[in-house]
């Protein structure tokens, strides 16, 4: 009965582990600088492009982003446990105008964990006008890194503006089974005492 009860309390366990690993994460930027050291900072290499610390927003709100290489094409790349757990991603992402008669800037396309292509979309300048354009999208395979490519109307950095990041995140299986496996291990080993 002891062992019964032992077990069906490690079950217990191993699907709240299961709950309380699933989230949805939102970084909407408002806390300059202090998003850096908050999930989006810490599982990616997303900067502000006026450098690290800067309180200067974007208008309406957000930054102006950079991956750090000011080579004219942002490769965000996410930490890897993190990026295989991401199951969907939205984001509000606009470009300023250098030149106000072309409005497809870039084009923003997103990886999964097989380096695979899983959603492209052209990027369209903005004026004032709300609200900013937003990517969304999920994926079974966890989000590697996205790329941001110009058409040749200006440089990715400092003319692109990111905002109202949001992640949802699931469980991950290895992680999972190495816990349950452990768990089976306790159980086994308060058997054998009994």
């Amino acid at each position: 009965m002891k062992t019964k009860l032992t077990l069906g309390i490690g079950m217990l366990a191993l699907a709240s582990a299961f709950n309380l690993q699933a989230a949805t994460y939102t970084e909407d930027f408002s806390d300059l600088p202090g998003w850096e050291s908050d999930w989006l900072g810490v599982n990616s290499n997303i900067q502000n492009y006026y450098g690290v610390g800067s309180t200067l927003a974007a208008p309406g709100g957000g930054i102006y982003a950079s991956d750090g290489t000011y080579d004219g094409i942002f490769n965000i790349v996410f930490d890897s446990v993190f990026g295989s757990s991401i199951d969907t991603f939205s984001m509000v992402v606009a470009a300023t105008p250098p030149n106000p008669n072309v409005y497809t800037a870039f084009v923003f396309t997103a990886y999964d964990m097989n380096n695979a292509a899983i959603y492209s979309s052209d990027i369209t300048y903005y004026n004032t006008s709300y609200p900013r354009p937003m990517v969304s999208f999920a994926t079974s395979n966890g989000l590697s890194r996205f790329t941001i490519v110009g058409y040749g109307y200006g440089l990715p950095e400092g003319n692109t503006i990111f905002g109202g990041v949001q992640v949802s995140t699931v469980p991950i299986p290895a992680a999972a089974w190495l816990f349950g496996s452990g768990l089976i291990g306790l159980v086994g080993l308060a058997r054998r005492k009994n």
